[in-house]
């Protein structure tokens, strides 16, 4: 654990976002660059090009949104953490209700944000991710 955050913190921690919304994806990189947080974030817009990214990036955490055009985030994060285990996932959705906050327990995701609560929870969420 030690030799990962000695590695993020001199290389940066790498992200992968992955939302349908280019205009979401946009917002979402200028409020983490307007936190002076030390991440370079990469962009896919479908679950399939999020798993092919993230295995040829290898990121340290995966923000996904769960409704995706292709495969569902739920999916490619199943993919992303079976081929990269210590990789963090964050599910993110437009939905509010208590059947989506578990889902990502059930499926072994780090952590789950609403998308109206993105500004609020997000960086909380990426740094308890990244220690535990």
């Amino acid at each position: 654990m030690e030799k990962h955050k000695e590695k993020t913190k001199n290389a940066g921690i790498k992200v992968l976002l992955v939302d349908d919304h280019e205009e979401f994806r946009l917002t979402v990189k200028k409020f983490l660059k307007e936190k002076g947080a030390d991440l370079h974030v990469s962009e896919a817009a479908t679950g399939e090009d999020g798993v092919e990214q993230a295995l040829r990036i290898k990121p340290d955490i995966v923000i996904a949104d769960i409704g995706l055009p292709d495969i569902s985030g739920i999916d490619a994060a199943r993919q992303i953490k079976k081929a990269l285990p210590k990789c963090k996932v964050i599910m993110l959705t437009m939905f509010e209700s208590a059947a989506f906050r578990n889902i990502y327990d059930f499926h072994d995701m780090d952590g789950y944000i609403g998308k109206n609560e993105l500004y609020e929870k997000l960086m909380p969420s990426i740094k308890n991710a990244l220690e535990n």
